[in-house]
């Protein structure tokens, strides 16, 4: 990330300062999840995540190639913008693997949405007794 602000021709980061910090925020906050995922499964943690190294990577080769020919082969304000979507993606769509596996796993329900046509009201009130028992336990004729 360093290289990107001392190398930049065309001064990126002082543009898009906002973006860069989410991108690198967004980035770290995946990292994070995955460590304190591994930690819950007691599993191995992998750093090296291809959205992470991938996309600081093409970040800083097309820093390098603008520096070193004057032109980046990318804009790097709009490269920026496009990795802290990127970034922004790859991070709710780990939150929802997370979410998904763990609910399978510990067979729990996070989110529940209700019927929005059924009355809360009408939950709450018990359904009248349909079998053929009264209330002896005796069967009906």
């Amino acid at each position: 990330m360093f290289i990107t602000y001392y190398l930049s021709h065309g001064f990126a980061i002082e543009k898009t300062g906002r973006y860069f910090i989410y991108f690198i925020g967004f980035n770290f906050a995946k990292l994070v999840g995955i460590l304190q995922a591994c930690h819950c499964a007691n599993t191995d943690f992998y750093q090296f995540q291809p959205s992470i190294w991938l996309s600081t990577t093409l970040l800083n080769v097309n820093t390098i190639i603008g520096y070193a020919t004057n032109e980046p082969l990318i804009n790097e304000v709009d490269l920026i913008y496009y990795l802290a979507g990127f970034a922004l993606a790859a991070h709710l769509y780990f939150v929802v693997c997370i979410i998904s596996q763990f609910t399978r796993v510990l067979k729990i329900r996070v989110f529940r949405v209700k019927d929005k046509h059924k009355p809360i009201e009408a939950s709450l009130v018990s359904e009248p007794n349909t079998s053929s028992t009264n209330d002896t336990g005796n069967e009906m004729a």
